[in-house]
This record gives C-alpha cells, structure tokens and sequence, in this order.
C-alpha cells in the first residue's frame, strides 16, 4: 500500500515538473490567453472603432505555420511566446486571393483583371512576449482596411462626328493586380499609392444610361500600381466601321483614389468633341470622388 502511494506520488511529481505552474508563470514553456479582435474600417463606422465579427482570421505562428482561427473580444487563444501575424478578412469572393500579408485579383482570358468583391482586411504583427501581465487575457486590437474602390468613367461627345458614335469601349493600364493587403485604401493617408507586386490593366464596356447623354463604365479595382502611370486608351467605333483610338494620361487624375473619400466611387468624366476630321478636343474633364462630382452640378 505504501508502495503504490510512493509510486503515484513520484508520477504526479513528474507530471507537475515540465508542466505550466503559475509561480514563475512564463510563455517560453506555457501559454497566455490573448484575444484577437479585428477592427472594421472606421470609414464605415463614422470613424468609430468597431469589431468586424464573423471575419476569416488567419494566424500565423512564430514557426511560420498558418492556420484559420476564430478570433473576436470572446474568444481567447492560447498562445506561446513569439512573432505571430493575424490576417483577418471578410467580404471575398472567388476572385480575390489572399496569400498570407499579400492580395491578389484573378484576371479574364484576355488578361485583364477581374472585378474584385467590396471586402475589408488587413494584417498586424502581434509580439506575444515572456510572460503575461496580472494573469488577465490581453487583446491584441487588428484594424482593417477597404481593400477596393470603383473607378467609373464617364464620356460625353459634342461635335459634327458625335451622332456617328455607335460603341465606345476602354482601357486603364497601370492597376494593381497584387499587393500588400495593407496597402489599401484609407481616408487621410500618408501615402498617395504604393508600388504593386503585380500591375495590370481593366477593360471597359461603355454604355449610355439615363438621359444625360454619357457613355458609363464602372470596374472595381484592387487599386493604382503607385511605379505606373495610369492610362486610359478610349477606342470609339463610328457608324460605318470607322475605328478611333485616343490616349489620355490620367495618372494626375488618379491622386486620392487611395486617400480621399475611399467609400465614395471615383469618378473621371469629360466632354470631348468630336470634329469632322475625328479629332477628339476636351471641352470639360473632371476627376474625383463621387460626392465633389456631385457637388459640381
């Protein structure tokens, strides 16, 4: 009998001695409970801080394993000591690829890109340190971004030539067709557009709508490729099969689509006219956020 005791005592002792006891608590042998709380864009809250919930969370771990986790201001994780990078996102679609702190946009057969879905996200890197404060639960708060805009163009014709108009369609080259998922779109930011890991360009389908008399397009991008300029190629067809190209560089035009008013669609719309010669002269052209367009009429 007091050989069985002795034989249990010495196998809890054993058990107790590489395990987690609180004198001496450190995370280099134990884990803390953290929560990871991701933030919705304050665009979209009045710039209030609110939690995204029900958003897909990736965790990557100071080995650099990946996982999904269920994160939220409820939901604590137990976690070692060490570099950590949470990735929450919410709102994708099949088109969009998310590949650790990189985002990425499928393209078309032709080449051009695809149409994002409006989704949010963003990535923090999260330094879980030795040992864990007053035993509590520490929060790590993980803001996100708007991760895409519209870009609608609008194009009005005057002129001898502008009743033989009969199709319109375009290109903007210079878009983002990858990069860094932190490099967004935030109201007030420093940064005008950051270089892309992969440019690319949009096709457009011009059409008229409503009774103003322009031809309207509208993309949703991944954003501008701040090493490019941004151009836009405007091919008209005329009755009759003849077929005019115009180029426009609208790099210039483009200033704040990262940074001004990022909710709002972006607008570039002009008047061209269209001589006998089928020379294409600008008799108006504005750029901007929808609602400074709006306040032009």
């Amino acid at each position: 009998m007091i050989e069985n005791i002795f034989k249990t005592a010495c196998i809890v002792l054993i058990l107790l001695l590489p395990s987690c006891i609180k004198e001496d608590y450190n995370t280099d042998n134990c884990p803390g409970q953290y929560t990871i709380t991701p933030i919705s864009p304050k665009e979209l809250n009045s710039s209030r801080s609110v939690e995204l919930e029900n958003s897909l969370t990736t965790l990557i771990d100071p080995t650099k394993d990946s996982r999904i986790v269920e994160v939220g201001s409820n939901r604590p994780l137990n976690l070692m000591k060490g570099l950590y990078t949470a990735i929450p996102v919410k709102g994708m679609d099949e088109k969009v690829i998310v590949e650790g702190r990189f985002v990425s946009v499928t393209v078309e057969a032709t080449g051009g890109a695809n149409d994002p879905s409006d989704f949010v996200g963003g990535y923090l890197n999260l330094e879980v340190p030795k040992t864990v404060p007053d035993w509590g639960i520490v929060n790590y708060d993980v803001p996100t971004m708007i991760q895409t805009r519209l870009l609608v163009l609008k194009v009005k014709f005057e002129g001898l030539n502008a009743q033989l108009v009969q199709s319109v369609n375009s290109v903007v080259n210079g878009i983002a067709i990858s990069r860094d998922l932190n490099n967004a779109f935030l109201d007030k930011g420093t940064t005008n557009r950051f270089p892309a890991l992969k440019s690319g360009y949009v096709n457009y389908t011009l059409g008229l709508s409503g009774t103003d008399g322009y031809y309207t397009g509208s993309r949703r991008l991944l954003g501008l490729d701040g090493a490019a300029s941004q151009i836009l190629t405007l091919n008209i067809i005329y009755k009759g099969g003849v077929q005019k190209v115009y180029t426009f560089d609208i790099t210039n035009d483009l200033n704040g689509f990262h940074t001004k008013d990022v909710v709002q669609p972006w607008i570039i719309q002009m008047k061209l006219r269209l001589g006998a010669d089928f020379q294409a002269n600008i008799e108006d052209w504005i750029a901007g956020p929808e609602v400074w367009i709006d306040a032009q009429h």
